[in-house]
Parts: C-alpha cells; sequence; structure tokens
C-alpha cells in the first residue's frame, strides 16, 4: 500500500560486564544508546538520514499519529504518555 510505514528497529541488549563496564544498560556509552532504527514509508525521502535524538517512548505518539493523518479521525490514548510524536 501506499499508505504504509515499516518500522525497523533493536534492543541494545545488556553488557553482562563486558569491558568492565557494569551490568544493565544504564551508561552512556556507544553501545547503549546508538542502536538501529529505520522508518520507510509515504513522505520519506529514499536515503535520508536525520539526527534527531528519539527514544522508545517517541513510538506510540508517532503511531497514534500516523494512524489519524486527517482531523477525520482523532485516536487519542487513554494512558498518559512520555514520548513525543517524531
Amino acid at each position: 500500500d501506499d499508505n504504509t510505514y515499516m518500522f525497523y528497529t533493536s534492543d541494545n541488549g545488556q553488557h553482562f560486564g563486558s569491558f568492565r563496564i557494569p551490568a544493565g544498560k544504564r551508561q552512556g556509552y556507544e553501545s547503549d544508546v546508538l542502536v538501529p532504527f529505520l522508518v520507510r514509508g509515504p513522505g520519506i525521502q529514499h536515503g535520508a538520514q536525520v539526527k534527531q535524538v528519539v527514544q522508545s517512548v517517541d513510538l506510540a505518539p508517532t503511531f497514534l499519529d500516523l494512524a489519524t493523518p486527517s482531523s477525520r479521525y482523532e485516536v487519542t490514548s487513554s494512558y498518559p504518555m512520555d514520548g513525543k510524536s517524531m
């Protein structure tokens, strides 16, 4: 379809003490914060790269915005969301 978006991302995994880094994923090292995030769909230019920082909490608000492209429909969450639409 010409109105379908595809999102691809990954989890940043765990350290388990690798390289003397404490276990978990709360550190600001590249292995913790740089994960793949690809989007394909209408209005997205082929090969475009964006430097905007996004988090997984931004996915739900983005999906809601994409699901309601016109003012004809309104889909809202009954639960407060921390993220922001991309």
